[in-house]
């Protein structure tokens, strides 16, 4: 980003081209992509499959006091104290916004304080003076600004990374997401009120007598303290180069994406597994065999036993029948 797109007039591709490179940032190291095949050679014979046993258990006593422990709590600490801050902040704002004196104006709303400070702007609320807002001291430009801040949303940008440093306030290349995403935010700002006032010297004098101004947290502040780069933008010009260089960032984001994400096999295939089970597949196949042939064998008894009784016998008692009726039919001597 520093090096393609840091000092070019392409703000809206800047601003996704920082959104979507946080966000893959975090989660490249979660995806892996499968390639090819590997094979787990290893011979074993079924005497030794038949030996083989698994290890013994020990249970071992251990401190907690261990170094994955005692990095794990100092992240735990550091991640409360920023989500704390965080959340305060947002209270706050939304505390101002609720019983604060407000003016609403189509979706605005100018939220009216006494006390001096710079406007700024949450969400759909612009924080205003109220004594230089009813005297019409406020620039109208001013205004135009932070309605620019209100109308491209970039409320949920900041939000979502203070998130993103609540979580991986280790890494310091999510504090330069922040003031990077933040100083783009101003660039937006002003273009969209350079959009509707062509005058950018009185803009310029407008920014430098503002530059006294009060930080406030997850806010657009009228002025930061990079109103130099915000006064170079304003002059610079969307050029063909300034195009190309937006364009060449994706293919070097996806060669840094290949680069970086997690290769893993397609398909991992272990010949002890498959022994094993052949092993197995044969024990089973020779028992459920003799169960069969055993089944068969006492089935095929008895149904012979069966045809005996039902067709020998029968023919016995029918010969004995012929003998007595034979019997009968011989006169006495």
């Amino acid at each position: 980003y520093f090096v393609f797109l840091e000092k070019e007039k392409n703000h809206h591709f800047k601003r996704f081209y920082l959104l979507i490179s946080a966000l893959f940032s975090v989660l490249v190291p979660l995806l892996s992509i499968p390639y090819g095949s590997i094979e787990v050679v290893e011979s074993i014979s079924q005497n030794n499959a038949e030996l083989m046993i698994l290890p013994e258990t020990k249970l071992v006593e251990s401190s907690i006091f261990t170094t994955e422990n005692i990095l794990w709590a100092i992240y735990i600490v550091g991640f409360s104290l920023l989500f704390l801050k965080f959340s305060w902040g947002i209270f706050k704002l939304i505390k101002e916004i609720k019983f604060s004196e407000k003016i609403k104006q189509d979706h605005y709303q100018f939220i009216l304080k006494q006390n001096k400070f710079t406007p700024y702007s949450f969400w759909n609320a612009i924080f205003l003076n109220k004594s230089d807002f009813l005297e019409g001291k406020i620039d109208y430009k001013i205004i135009l600004h932070e309605k620019a801040h209100v109308n491209q949303k970039h409320s949920i940008d900041v939000i979502f990374i203070e998130i993103m440093l609540c979580v991986f306030w280790f890494n310091p290349a999510f504090y330069f997401y922040r003031k990077a995403i933040v100083t783009n935010h101003e660039f937006l700002a002003d273009e969209a009120v350079l959009s509707q006032n062509k005058d950018i010297i009185s803009y310029q004098k407008l920014i430098l007598d503002e530059l006294i101004s009060e930080k406030i947290l997850f806010t657009h502040p009228f002025n930061l303290h990079n109103t130099k780069k915000r006064i170079v933008m304003m002059t610079n010009k969307l050029t063909k180069i300034a195009k190309l260089k937006s364009y060449l960032t994706l293919p070097i984001s996806a060669l840094l994406f290949f680069a970086f994400v997690e290769k893993v096999p397609a398909k991992i295939e272990n010949t002890v597994n498959k022994s094993l089970q052949k092993i197995v597949n044969k024990e089973e196949t020779q028992f459920s065999g003799t169960q069969v042939s055993n089944i068969e064998k006492s089935a095929f008894k008895n149904e012979m036993i069966s045809i005996k009784k039902d067709t020998i016998k029968p023919k016995k008692q029918k010969v004995e029948k012929v003998k007595e009726e034979n019997t009968e039919m011989i006169p006495p001597p």
